[in-house]
């Protein structure tokens, strides 16, 4: 995706969340492929990642998470609910899955 359009989606993201409109800001960013959702994610800042991770998709969800950098990955994975993340990980490659907690 051109990165203005990125840009724009960025903006459009933030402005939605801040209306508290959680819904709006999933719907954007589920809109986009999946390297331009995690591109995007990596913008955001810790508090909003945090709330908008559990409300998207699974799919959408593992997606993004293996995309991202292991440590942002990580803090991630660190602050979803037990149940959040086995809906994701039941989503995600296994040997993305693999080479994570073989890296630990």
């Amino acid at each position: 995706m051109l990165q203005t359009t990125l840009d724009d989606v960025l903006v459009r993201v933030r402005d939605q969340l801040e209306q508290d409109d959680l819904a709006g800001a999933v719907a954007l960013i589920e809109s986009l492929r999946s390297p331009d959702q995690a591109e995007l994610f990596a913008e955001l800042d810790e508090a909003d990642q945090t709330a908008l991770l559990p409300q998207m998709s699974p799919g959408d969800s593992a997606d993004i998470l293996e995309e991202l950098e292991d440590d942002e990955a990580a803090r991630l994975v660190d602050s979803l609910t037990p149940d959040a993340l086995a809906r994701i990980v039941d989503e995600m490659e296994p040997r993305v899955l693999l080479v994570r907690y073989e890296d630990d």
